[in-house]
C-alpha cells in the first residue's frame, strides 16, 4: 500500500487530498484508490505555513506528492517530475499567471527543504492545449505589442484551462467506444469549458488567453464585447480592478440570478433559475456548434467536472438539438466522468514514471 498527497493551490488556500493506493500494476481505476483525508491550509502573509506542511508530511509519510498547476504556457509537458530547473522555468512564467504560479513556487521551495524528499510531480492544466491548431489559438491582433514590453506578457494566444479533465474524459470515451473520432468534451467547473476533439487532439476550445473568455461560470461573465470594457473605463471612470471585479466576481450565475449559486445549481430543476439556465444552456450549445463545425460532426459527448452529476437534463437537450441539426442524424454516445480532479491526478501519478517501483516508504 502506498500513500500520495495531491496539492491543489488556488486563491488564498492550498487544498490537499491524501490517498492510499494499491500497486499500480494491479490498479483498477478508482477501485484501488482510497481517499483517507482532505483539507487545506491558508497562505499566511503571501507564503505557505511551513508548520502546516510539516505536520501533514509527518502524519502520512507519503511516497509521492502531486501538484496541480493551472498554467504552464507552452513550456511544460502535462506531467513534469520536479528537478532543479522547474522552479526557474516557472519564475519566467510568473508574469503570465501572477496569481497561481507564485503560490506553486513557494510550495515547491518548501518541499525542497524536506530531506529526504518524496518524488514530486507537477500536472499542468494548459499543456493539453499546446497542440491547438494555429487557426484556433491565434487572435487577430497586432502581436508586435508584446515586443514593446520585452515579451513580459507572454504569448498572446488562446489556451484551455481544464486540460486534465478533458484528457481523462477523452480516455473514458476511447475505452468505451471504437468509433468516436469526434468528441465534445464539456467540463462543468466554476469556469465551464467546451473542447472539440478530433482523433484524440483538441481542435477547438471555448477558453481564451485567460479563463475570463468563454462560457459564463459561477461568478465570471464569460465572453463579453471588449467595447463594454472601454465604455466602463471612459464613461464610468472605472479602473482595471473594478472592471475585473465586475467580470470575474460579480458576473455569471451570480449576475443572472442575483444569488451566489453554482453552475450545478442553475443546471438543476429549480424554477427560480430558469432564465439563467436558458442563458447557460444556450452558450454551451453555441460552443458545441462551433466544435462540431470544426470537426465536421460529433460521435460522443462527455461531461466532466464537479457539476457533471447535474448535467442529465443538459445532455438530453444537447443531443436532441445536435441530432436535429445534423444532415444525417445518428446515435450520439453520452458519457459522464464524475471523478474529482484530485482523483484523476492520483490515478495518473500511479501510472507514470518510476514511482510504481518504489517499495520503501518515505519517512519524514
Amino acid at each position: 500500500m502506498k500513500k500520495l498527497i495531491v496539492f491543489n493551490p488556488g486563491g488564498a488556500f492550498v487544498r490537499y487530498t491524501v490517498f492510499n493506493a494499491n500497486d499500480a500494476t494491479t490498479l483498477d481505476r478508482n477501485a484501488a484508490l482510497e481517499e483517507i483525508w482532505s483539507g487545506r491550509f491558508r497562505l499566511t502573509g503571501g507564503s505557505i505555513s511551513h508548520l502546516d506542511l510539516d505536520k501533514l508530511l509527518q502524519r502520512y509519510s507519503p511516497h509521492m506528492l502531486a501538484i496541480r498547476v493551472l498554467y504552464g504556457g507552452d513550456q511544460f509537458n502535462e506531467i513534469e517530475l520536479l528537478d532543479d530547473s522547474i522552479i526557474e522555468r516557472l519564475k519566467r512564467l510568473t508574469p503570465e499567471s501572477p496569481l497561481n504560479i507564485p503560490v506553486v513556487i513557494r510550495l515547491l521551495n518548501m518541499i525542497k527543504r524536506v530531506v529526504p524528499a518524496p518524488d514530486v510531480m507537477l500536472f499542468f492544466e494548459t499543456a493539453f492545449f499546446n497542440r491547438l491548431p494555429a487557426r484556433e489559438r491565434t487572435y487577430a491582433i497586432d502581436y508586435s505589442t508584446n515586443e514593446i514590453f520585452g515579451g513580459e506578457i507572454g504569448e498572446l494566444r488562446r489556451y484551455g484551462y481544464h486540460g486534465l479533465y478533458h484528457r481523462a474524459a477523452l480516455a473514458k470515451v476511447l475505452r468505451s467506444s471504437d468509433n468516436a473520432r469526434r468528441v465534445l468534451s464539456i467540463c462543468l467547473e466554476p469556469h465551464p469549458e467546451v473542447v472539440g476533439l478530433y482523433d484524440g487532439k483538441p481542435i477547438t476550445v471555448s477558453g481564451g488567453a485567460t479563463p475570463a473568455e468563454g462560457l459564463p461560470g459561477n461568478t465570471n461573465s464569460g465572453e463579453v464585447d471588449p467595447g463594454l470594457i472601454l465604455f466602463l473605463e471612459e464613461k464610468k471612470g472605472w479602473g482595471p480592478e473594478r472592471i475585473n471585479e465586475l467580470l470575474t466576481r460579480e458576473g455569471g450565475m451570480k449576475a443572472l440570478t442575483g444569488e451566489s449559486v453554482t453552475v450545478g445549481e442553475v443546471l438543476g430543476d429549480n424554477p427560480a433559475f430558469e432564465s439563467a439556465r436558458r442563458v447557460l444552456e444556450y452558450r454551451i450549445l453555441l460552443s458545441c456548434g462551433s466544435a462540431i463545425g470544426a470537426s465536421n460532426g460529433v460521435d460522443a459527448i462527455v461531461f466532466s467536472g464537479r457539476y457533471a452529476s447535474d448535467a442529465e437534463a443538459l445532455s438530453t437537450l444537447l443531443v436532441s438539438r445536435l441530432r436535429k441539426a445534423s444532415a444525417y442524424p445518428h446515435k450520439i454516445d453520452v458519457f459522464f466522468l464524475k471523478d474529482s480532479i484530485e482523483q484523476l491526478i492520483a490515478q495518473r501519478a500511479l501510472r507514470w514514471g518510476e514511482y510504481v517501483n518504489h517499495e520503501t516508504p518515505w519517512n519524514y
